[in-house]
């Protein structure tokens, strides 16, 4: 009785509907300043993702997690996002044969710490290649056994396509990061 009476309030969990209760949603910052933690509360059990972009188009989206329904908090982190830039975020909701879409959050990430990023340039010689290009992203190791210890040296660093950094690690000054 107590369940029926839950899916009544919630409007849409019923046989039939092809539209979920939009799940409540939230985005906030984490230690990494290019990465948020959106959280996804859905009314149903299921599976989330989140899209992200810096407009309303979205274009990039995060993978699917597991959602335990009865709007507990699902946190989902969004990486691979430039320094200093606004994203909008919304998330996508799957559960019961229904799907529902969150309203749009923004965020923006912080900018990079003060330690020292590796410079890259990227040239295209010809603008017809492009579609030769890797679609993901790179990763630049600085591993090298030439610098200093003490330096200060960001030594795993993710790159867009444009060489922008969208992840890194820092292991810190006489560490090297292990695969």
């Amino acid at each position: 009785m107590a369940v029926s009476i839950l899916c009544i309030a919630m409007a849409g969990c019923g046989a039939g509907s092809d539209v979920a209760p939009a799940p409540l949603v939230s985005v906030s910052s984490t230690q990494n300043p290019l990465v948020a933690q959106f959280t996804v509360a859905a009314a149903c059990a299921g599976q989330a993702m989140v899209e992200f972009g810096p407009d309303t188009s979205y274009g990039r989206s995060t993978a699917w997690y597991p959602v335990p329904g009865l709007y507990q908090q699902t946190p989902i982190l969004v990486a691979g996002m430039k320094a200093s830039t606004t994203y909008h975020m919304r998330s996508q909701t799957q559960c019961a044969g229904n799907t529902a879409t969150s309203g749009d959050l923004t965020f923006t990430t912080g900018p990079l710490p003060s330690i020292s990023f590796p410079t890259f340039t990227v040239t295209r010689p010809n603008p017809s290649l492009s579609s030769m290009e890797n679609p993901g992203i790179e990763l630049f190791d600085a591993i090298d056994l030439t610098i200093s210890p003490t330096t200060d040296l960001v030594q795993a660093t993710f790159l867009d396509r444009d060489a922008n950094p969208i992840w890194y690690y820092d292991v810190g000054p006489g560490a090297f990061p292990t695969p």
